[in-house]
C-alpha cells in the first residue's frame, strides 16, 4: 500500500525541511510526500509567498 501526503507550507524554509528531512524519512515507510508553498498575499498582481515581511 502506498500513501500520499500533501503538506501545505508557508515559506521556502518549511518547504526545504519537508523535502530534505521528512520526505526521505517517510519514503522508508512507503509514504510519498509533497510540499506546496501557499500564496500569503497578492498586491498589484504580484504573488507573495512566505512568512513575515517586517
Amino acid at each position: 500500500m502506498y500513501v500520499r501526503l500533501n503538506i501545505i507550507v508557508e515559506g521556502q524554509t518549511e518547504e526545504t525541511f519537508v523535502n530534505q528531512t521528512l520526505k526521505p524519512h517517510l519514503s522508508y515507510f512507503s509514504i510519498g510526500v509533497s510540499a506546496r508553498v501557499v500564496t500569503t498575499r497578492t498586491k498589484r498582481g504580484a504573488k507573495y509567498r512566505g512568512g513575515l515581511t517586517t
